[in-house]
């Protein structure tokens, strides 16, 4: 799968690269979600033990991965990547980028634990952070499109949170 990467057309401006999918995303149960210039994806890992979701960003203006600064660097797998340790449900992407998802916590054992986070990488360095736990329903989970907010059910009232843009 290919995408070329929009850019404003000028007679000045060339078309962006063409990013090609297949090379960046691998695995299984591929997602991905579109918001400007920003592709989020989400896919599934194939190997014994690795089953769980990993979920990234590429801005197509330059075809290259958005890099978030991971909440746990030295546990999660390679970069550019999360390591959600987690199927995920549902999953949006800003248009700055920005990724925004539902989980459940995650012990440092390394169990899971019983309330759902919603997590996201956002501001200027893309850090990931949690952001609300509680009762939540992870196929909630929205971003606004024109706007850096999110939203998501939790305790069946819709929350929406303004996510970082420093």
């Amino acid at each position: 799968m290919y995408i070329v990467a929009h850019r404003p057309w000028t007679p000045q401006v060339r078309p962006g690269p063409i990013v090609n999918l297949t090379e960046t995303l691998c695995c299984s149960d591929v997602r991905v979600r579109l918001a400007g210039t920003y592709l989020g994806y989400a896919y599934a890992g194939t190997a014994i033990g690795d089953e769980t979701d990993k979920l990234g960003a590429l801005d197509l203006r330059t075809g290259r991965a958005v890099r978030p600064v991971k909440l746990r660097p030295n546990s999660e797998g390679p970069d550019p990547e999360i390591d959600t340790y987690w199927f995920i449900r549902a999953f949006d992407v800003t248009h700055r980028g920005a990724l925004v998802w539902a989980q459940r916590q995650r012990n440092d054992d390394g169990s899971y634990g019983s309330t759902m986070q919603v997590r996201a990488t956002d501001g200027r360095r893309h850090v990931e952070r949690i952001v609300d736990e509680g009762d939540i329903d992870p196929a909630s989970i929205r971003v606004s499109r024109d706007h850096p907010y999110a939203s998501w059910v939790e305790d069946g009232v819709r929350v929406q949170v303004r996510l970082r843009t420093r």
